[in-house]
């Protein structure tokens, strides 16, 4: 018998949703949305969500909710990451979200976030059973977690997210004023401290080639979205098997970097594959991916669209099976 569940993420740049269908012990896309709201823009620095952003957000959230019912998602989960876990005025955001959906928000602790995106990436074909580090770029930071065999075992987050970037060092390109040295290079002493430390359990035993590096998240999609079309290969809109198996070598990684970087704000909008909401924030995502690859010593990363929000249904179905049981 089949089963539809529903997964709506609250990030710091984007509110997502995911509808999916269970056959047999497979979780398969029904519907994938996604409407960028900027909830984290300001969090980051003052430490408020600002109303707009609240509100923009309930908005969308509540509009995903009545999708997914429309849908027939027999269950839904809500969630929110970093800029909901960070600010001062949560209960706003709270408050918002219920009153719009008739549903509680869950904020989700800096380890429920990295383990969510583990077993998404974990779920996805080819990479069942497989030793993997899955990288999550998200708006407000940057999860890492090792494991294997669906299980996490090591997990680490860093304060690098892309927009927490954008507000640190402004806008990218030549008429900013970041440079993409310098923002590698503080990525680099942030990743040192934020993350290896805490992996370094599972890569000393276990080292990260030995491993496949899954990337997640809308930094990740869109890389990937870009290389199949500089590869002139796409012809109208982005295949999704090319969003959920594909890899991309260091030295290409490094291409779309110093390619977006070189760029004014209104050439990136115009890239291929990249959604232009995305383009002020993309530089800081390529860099953060691209510093990671460098500090694990790695060559190339598989993208995979199967990240938090799957993760967060195989949450849901665990969930669902205790119930039955109880």
């Amino acid at each position: 018998m089949s089963l539809r569940l529903a997964a709506i993420d609250i990030g710091s740049n984007t509110v997502k949703l995911l509808t999916a269908e269970r056959v047999d012990s497979e979780l398969r896309p029904v519907c994938e949305l996604s409407r960028q709201t900027r909830l984290g823009q300001g969090v980051f620095s003052d430490g408020r969500l600002a109303p707009e952003a609240v509100e923009a957000t309930a908005a969308a959230a509540g509009e995903f909710v009545k999708r997914a019912r429309r849908q027939g998602a027999q269950d839904i989960v809500l969630f929110a990451t970093s800029a909901a876990r960070e600010a001062r005025n949560l209960d706003a955001l709270l408050r918002a979200v219920e009153g719009r959906t008739g549903r509680a928000l869950r904020v989700l602790s800096q380890e429920e976030e990295a383990e969510w995106a583990f077993l998404g990436a974990a779920s996805a074909p080819g990479f069942q059973g497989r030793r993997l580090l899955v990288v999550d770029i998200g708006g407000g930071s940057v999860e890492c977690v090792a494991g294997e065999e669906n299980q996490a075992r090591c997990r680490a987050s860093a304060p690098v997210g892309a927009v927490r970037l954008l507000e640190r060092f402004g806008s990218a390109g030549p008429e900013g004023p970041a440079s993409l040295p310098e923002t590698e290079a503080f990525l680099e002493r942030e990743i040192r401290t934020w993350i290896l430390p805490f992996l370094n359990p599972c890569l000393a035993a276990d080292p990260p080639k030995r491993r496949i590096l899954a990337a997640t998240g809308g930094t990740a999609l869109a890389l990937a979205a870009m290389e199949f079309y500089s590869a002139d290969q796409g012809q109208g809109q982005t295949p999704p098997d090319c969003l959920d198996a594909c890899s991309l070598s260091k030295e290409r990684l490094e291409f779309h970097l110093r390619r977006l970087w070189a760029m004014p704000l209104e050439a990136r909008r115009a890239v291929r594959g990249l959604p232009p909401e995305r383009a002020d924030v993309m530089p800081f995502g390529a860099a953060a991916l691209a510093v990671l690859l460098r500090v694990f010593g790695l060559d190339r990363m598989w993208i995979t669209r199967r990240g938090i929000r799957f993760g967060a249904l195989q949450i849901l179905l665990r969930a669902r099976g205790d119930r039955r049981e109880a």
